[in-house]
């Protein structure tokens, strides 16, 4: 017992400066976090069916780099599986979304490699990544055509 005394009372301050030293290791360790948050954050992002309400976050965030988390209806799931397994050769997967008077075709591009999409349940397929809108044309019988390119994530900056 008497060792343990003359332990503690010998290296007291060196234990508690290390305990001081971990805990600011600690407390910057979480700062460092919260600031990296706050700056993901300010991207804009839309989770949900590609519908009426992701175009219009689409329309909203033309200008700037946004993230979607996109699940598909069931039509649009067999219509992109088509796609995917090379049924239609088309270079662009158009999908008609019906908002305001009339709607809006969004396009994703075959050959974009930043746009992944997730085929595990054929009926539910769903992609998250980053966009951008690479073109806006129409109306054409009052329908816009809007396609999206994917952006890597090594070009998002804050």
């Amino acid at each position: 017992m008497e060792h343990l005394v003359a332990f503690v009372t010998l290296y007291w301050p060196w234990i508690a400066g290390s305990i001081g030293l971990l805990a600011s290791a600690i407390g910057i360790y979480e700062f460092i976090q919260r600031v990296a948050v706050k700056k993901k954050s300010r991207i804009p992002e839309y989770k949900g069916l590609l519908d009426a309400e992701c175009v219009q976050f689409i329309y909203e965030h033309e200008s700037h780099i946004f993230k979607l988390s996109l699940q598909l209806s069931e039509e649009q799931s067999e219509k992109i599986c088509s796609w995917i397994r090379n049924e239609s050769n088309e270079p662009v997967v158009w999908f008609s979304v019906p908002h305001d008077e009339y709607g809006s075709e969004i396009g994703f591009h075959r050959n974009d490699n930043e746009v992944h999409w997730n085929t595990r349940f054929w009926s539910m397929v769903h992609t998250e990544g980053y966009f951008k809108v690479h073109s806006i044309q129409g109306p054409y019988q009052g329908w816009m055509s809007v396609s999206l390119s994917g952006v890597g994530v090594e070009h998002i900056t804050t």
